[in-house]
């Protein structure tokens, strides 16, 4: 009877041995985590960091694919045809990007024909060749929906407009022709949808309506007038993006 209580007494100071034993083993550095928790792997992604990375959670565990976040900055090609322009190329690159917001500077090539008969001289024809380089700071919000975006922007600039005009006159049947540029304030709106594609998310496509505007006063020499060009435009352009 007396061995069998030792044997007891015995079994259970080795259990509060090994109780205290397990209780001591903690992360020195951080209080309140077990040794085997002090190699969780942390993994944290800086600009331009787009790959995805195998980690593993717990020492012995197994391993996960951490995906990577969307880039906030982008770079946008694009190309599209319009109502008043027959194409235009578009380029778009953001500068600062926080919560969403963006700001960002857009450049735009756009060639359009303009066609006027009698309203600057009587029994003449006018065809002009027009080229717009536009330029403008835009602010913009993007929406995420999982790989999907909605992406919204207003921008203001400048446009500089080459025009190559060329007249007949059906009275005295002569034919002229000229060139000139000018200098103009441009406004600008899209709203874009897309997706991201690829592991990385880098890369994604979008499409969507560019609306702009501008107002030019070109002088007539031969009829010393003025042709106004109120160039409205709603164009449909499909970009390609990057992140940065």
């Amino acid at each position: 009877m007396m061995d069998s209580v030792a044997q007891l007494h015995r079994s259970q100071h080795r259990h509060r041995h090994h109780r205290r034993r397990r209780r001591a083993i903690r992360n020195p550095r951080t209080p309140g985590l077990r040794r085997s928790q002090r190699h969780r792997t942390i993994t944290a992604f800086g600009p331009g960091d787009f790959h995805p990375t195998t980690v593993n959670a717990n020492d012995g565990g197994p391993t996960k694919i951490v995906e990577p976040p969307h880039p906030e900055k982008y770079l946008t090609l694009a190309a599209g045809v319009g109502t008043n322009a027959g194409g235009t190329l578009r380029a778009e690159i953001d500068l600062y990007s926080k919560n969403g917001w963006t700001i960002g500077a857009a450049l735009g090539l756009t060639d359009s024909e303009m066609y006027a008969y009698d309203n600057y001289s009587i029994g003449s024809e006018y065809n002009a060749h027009i080229t717009d380089y536009a330029f403008a700071l835009a602010i913009g919000h993007l929406w995420r929906f999982g790989n999907w975006h909605l992406r919204g922007s207003a921008g203001l600039g400048l446009v500089v407009s080459t025009m190559d005009l060329n007249n007949y006159n059906y009275n005295s049947g002569a034919y002229q022709s000229g060139s000139g540029s000018m200098t103009s304030p441009y406004v600008e709106t899209s709203l874009m949808a897309g997706h991201s594609f690829g592991s990385t998310k880098a890369w994604g496509i979008e499409a969507g309506p560019v609306i702009s505007y501008t107002k030019q006063d070109w002088y007539l020499s031969d009829t010393m007038s003025t042709m106004v060009r109120e160039a409205g435009n709603v164009m449909f352009v499909v970009g390609l993006r990057h992140g940065l």
